[in-house]
C-alpha cells in the first residue's frame, strides 16, 4: 500500500502498489470537496498507469474516511464514493478517528 495525493506519490503508487491509500487532503472544507479531489487524483492515477502499461484495475483503492456517527452516515458515504468513483474494481474504505476535523456527509 502506497498513500499520497500529489502528482509524483501518485506516479510511484502506479509503477509499485498493489493499493492507493488517500484520505482526501488537508483542509478539506466537506465531504464534496474530498470526492471532487479523490476522484480526480484516481484519475490521474489511472492515467499513470496507462503511461506505464499497467491494467489501472489491479491497484485497489483505498479511502480514509473520518469518524461516522452512525452505520446510516458510514453507508452513505460508501455509495456515494461508489458512484462518483467508477471504474474502481474494488473498494476499500477505513475508518479513522484521527480526521474528525472533517465535516461528515
Amino acid at each position: 500500500m502506497i498513500g499520497g495525493n500529489g502528482p509524483h506519490m501518485l506516479k510511484i503508487a502506479a509503477q509499485y502498489a498493489d493499493t492507493w491509500n488517500t484520505f482526501g487532503g488537508i483542509n478539506v472544507k466537506s465531504f464534496e470537496e474530498m470526492l471532487t479531489l479523490t476522484r480526480h487524483r484516481n484519475v490521474m492515477l489511472d492515467g499513470y498507469c496507462a503511461e506505464i502499461g499497467r491494467d489501472p484495475t489491479t491497484l485497489r483503492r483505498s479511502v480514509l474516511i473520518y469518524q461516522m456517527k452512525n452505520i446510516r452516515e458510514y453507508t452513505r458515504c460508501l455509495g456515494h464514493l461508489k458512484r462518483l468513483l467508477s471504474g474502481i474494481r474494488k473498494l476499500v474504505l477505513q475508518r479513522s478517528y484521527f480526521f474528525t476535523h472533517l465535516h461528515p456527509c
